[in-house]
């Protein structure tokens, strides 16, 4: 089963750099594929088995680099989302000038 959540997870991976490429380059007014494709990097985070997340035992290299590979953009997606957050609220760093 955990092969079958690798291989859709790729895939789905896969769909979404290429509509973020269509999106951009070959329709560059297509932002419904750029909302599309935002979609797909979340089911692909979500369908992953992660290591990080207790899912995945096995250790393979390769397994690694794609599982970094695959949640990037939905981790910076998380660090911005948080950033933006704490600098509402206050929280965040405090600068002065």
């Amino acid at each position: 089963m955990e092969t079958v959540r690798i291989v859709v997870a790729t895939g789905v991976f896969l769909g979404a750099c290429f509509l973020i490429w269509d999106g951009l380059v070959s329709t560059p007014t297509g932002w419904a594929l750029l909302v599309l494709a935002a979609f797909c990097f979340g089911l692909a985070y979500l369908i992953w088995p992660s290591r990080k997340r207790g899912q995945r035992e096995q250790e393979h290299p390769l397994l690694d680099v794609l599982e970094v590979v695959l949640e990037l953009p939905v981790e910076c997606l998380i660090w911005l989302i948080r950033g933006l957050g704490r600098l509402v609220s206050g929280k965040g760093v405090d600068i002065d000038f």
